[in-house]
């Protein structure tokens, strides 16, 4: 906490300073985690065993960073799914603000995010049922 204190007094955002505290933390030679990592787990599991509920990233309900309560369930962000960084993660909000897609070919070339970006996202059911590409197939 002496730490965390002395890097807030001077100044730098809440979250650089919990990100430093985090990749400065011991990994746990038993469970082969960050301690940080850990404790998150312990809160998630807690989360479910009082019936908390998840809703998954979606393209037009997702905030970049934001979490969301949404029919008494939390939305989570874009930013929430590993190997979406925050930039990619303001730029999918800014895109799906502006309007309907027709593809995931669409998206990407409206937020300009990259191909891996899409991909991730695509694993996780972020696009729903959206085609890939614009193409149409007759077979």
């Amino acid at each position: 906490s002496k730490i965390i204190s002395t890097m807030m007094a001077a100044g730098l955002p809440v979250e650089e300073c919990v990100e430093t505290i985090a990749a400065t933390l011991p990994v746990c030679s038993t469970r082969g985690v960050a301690y940080s990592t850990f404790t998150i787990m312990q809160i998630v599991n807690e989360m479910f065993a009082r019936g908390i509920e998840f809703l998954p990233v979606d393209l037009y309900k997702s905030k970049a960073k934001i979490y969301q309560l949404e029919d008494g369930k939390i939305r989570l962000p874009f930013s929430s799914i590993n190997g979406v960084g925050e930039n990619a993660a303001i730029a999918l909000e800014k895109a799906a603000a502006s309007g309907k897609f027709i593809s995931q070919e669409d998206i990407q070339r409206e937020s300009g995010v990259s191909k891996t970006v899409m991909e991730t996202l695509n694993e996780c059911g972020a696009f729903g049922t959206l085609p890939e590409t614009n193409q149409i197939s007759f077979f």
